[in-house]
């Protein structure tokens, strides 16, 4: 078993600039990786210092892609206000997202985590403020690292299943949310039209 503690600095260099940059839509398997160290961790000391260490790098890099988007937005949305498609979907997301910021950013820093990082973006363009943005992702990211590092350190021999099945059950809740979104909106307009 290897000790956190006992890891050269550049593991954890490399493991904070990893996550971090999952942050900007970088694939580079960051929950995996907060997973394997946890299942490396040989006490609570070290799995402690990864949580730590997750967080930073999450939190940091959820607010690098906001601000870095927020810096953009007067370049990037009138590219996406030229193109007609885009634009019309744009307005939609828009008035969805502003209606739900808070719970939306929340909810992708450790349920829908894949979409995490286009959220990240996308809240910058639509400039939501910073206090909701911030609090919204210190919140999601405490449950976000603490679950991945809990289930690498009390898990440690079964990991690789455990996280299988969570990604395979994320898609399927996807699913099932968007569905039964739809099916209220299906009896929304039919009762509007009686």
């Amino acid at each position: 078993m290897i000790d956190i503690f006992s890891l050269d600095m550049y593991y954890l260099v490399y493991f904070f600039l990893l996550v971090f940059l999952a942050s900007f839509a970088i694939p580079t398997g960051a929950l995996v990786l907060i997973v394997s160290f946890a299942s490396a961790t040989s006490d609570w000391n070290d799995a402690i210092l990864l949580v730590a260490l997750s967080l930073s790098a999450t939190i940091s890099g959820d607010y690098g892609a906001y601000s870095a988007a927020r810096y953009f937005r007067k370049k990037i949305n009138p590219m996406i206000e030229k193109i007609g498609w885009m634009e019309k979907k744009r307005i939609v997301v828009q008035k969805l997202f502003n209606r739900y910021s808070y719970h939306t950013v929340f909810l992708t820093r450790f349920l829908f985590s894949g979409i995490g990082p286009y959220v990240n973006y996308f809240s910058g363009l639509q400039n939501i403020k910073k206090e909701t943005f911030l609090k919204a992702i210190i919140l999601g990211e405490i449950v976000y690292c603490f679950f991945y590092v809990f289930i690498g350190y009390y898990f440690r021999e079964t990991w690789q299943e455990i996280i299988s099945l969570i990604l395979d059950y994320t898609a399927s809740i996807i699913f099932a949310l968007l569905g039964l979104y739809i099916v209220y909106k299906i009896i929304k307009l039919l009762s509007k039209n009686k």
